[in-house]
């Protein structure tokens, strides 16, 4: 079984190979912040997943989580058939980004999403 260390070593990796990383907003009180644009070939950009990033060593006063060095919080924003947007958020509880991505995946797919370039 991997500790929590080398989880927050391969979410890093992962993070840093694939995603960009982009400064954080105001208010989000994160200490690093990644974007990956999900793209279709045939039909262009679905939805983008944005990915932050807390030191627990760094946040102690108010961020309470029971293992591990990071903490991480992926938040993606859909738009469905309708045209209502509506954001999704997925707290620490995810393992790796595969796991993660699978879930948004299937969140776009059962909610009937649409794709961003057709939205607007």
């Amino acid at each position: 079984m991997n500790t929590m260390n080398e989880l927050s070593e391969a979410i890093e990796e992962d993070l840093k190979e694939r995603y960009s990383e982009f400064p954080v907003p105001k208010g989000k009180h994160a200490d690093a912040a990644y974007q990956l644009c999900v793209r279709s070939p045939d039909i262009g950009k679905l939805y983008f997943i944005n990915v932050y990033v807390y030191d627990t060593e760094l946040h102690k006063s108010w961020l309470s989580i029971p293992s591990g060095r990071y903490s991480y919080q992926a938040e993606c924003q859909f738009v469905d058939e309708n045209g209502y947007t509506f954001d999704v958020v997925l707290h620490h509880d995810w393992k790796t980004i595969e796991e993660m991505e699978g879930f948004f995946e299937k969140m776009y797919r059962n909610m009937n999403c649409v794709p961003y370039d057709e939205s607007y």
